[in-house]
């Protein structure tokens, strides 16, 4: 990675991602108006692959994903194993709702893998044959209740790109009221959601209360366009 020095750069965000594995990583944003290159590599374009599969070897598989332990041949010819996960759904979303007078609305699902509570945006795997738009709109019903008059993909992120493959589109839908009860699914169990403002979110990321890396993608991305007033 390539340095920058700035004697103007300034610490802006602290906060800890859990990934699917729920292993926590921390990470620094710094905000800098006069960042100067002190050197360092320089990505290049490459015209093939440099880590090459020489086997495939699957070692274990449900109804949702299957892992792989494949072996595969480094750069400079050397040989190991690598480790891939692949959900069976063809891609997730998440989505961001956004009431009618601006505020997030975040649901608390049980999360088994870290046996805690987490504040996160609904979400959920999508099905062959359904645009994302179709799921996002689905998820959003089930887990809140909530309808949205104005439904927009802003972003498809690849979650942890050194393990799984698997993209997820990311959604606001803003202008959302309420037209029914939470339908979950039988494994969903829910905690009392929480509504908040743009500001109270981006403060609860940064004191570690949200740590759900999708969550904060959706709550940095909506502050980078705008949150102080409603978008519909």
């Amino acid at each position: 990675m390539a340095r920058r020095a700035c004697r103007s750069a300034q610490k802006y965000l602290l906060g800890c991602v859990g990934g699917a594995n729920c292993h926590p990583l921390h990470f620094v944003v710094v905000a800098c108006n006069n960042c100067r290159s002190t050197g360092g590599p320089q990505m290049k374009k490459v015209s093939e692959v440099p880590i090459r599969t020489t086997s495939e070897r699957l070692v274990y598989e449900n109804k949702f994903a299957r892992v792989f332990d494949n072996d595969v041949r480094f750069p400079g010819e050397v040989r190991g194993t690598y480790l891939k996960l692949q959900w069976r759904a063809p891609y997730s979303v998440a989505v961001l709702p956004v009431l009618e007078d601006g505020r997030y609305f975040l649901v608390r699902p049980f999360r088994y893998a870290s046996n805690s509570w987490s504040l996160e945006v609904p979400k959920g795997f999508g099905l062959q044959g359904l645009e994302p738009a179709e799921i996002a709109a689905r998820e959003l019903a089930e887990e809140t209740g909530l309808t949205s008059p104005s439904l927009s993909c802003v972003a498809s992120i690849a979650v942890d790109p050194g393990i799984i493959g698997h993209k997820c589109h990311l959604f606001f839908a803003v202008g959302c009221r309420a037209t029914g009860a939470p339908t979950p699914e039988l494994s969903e169990v829910f905690g009392d959601p929480i509504i908040v403002s743009g500001d109270e979110a981006l403060m609860l990321v940064r004191e570690g209360t949200i740590v759900d890396a999708l969550t904060i993608s959706a709550i940095l991305l909506k502050f980078c366009l705008g949150f102080n007033e409603p978008s519909y």
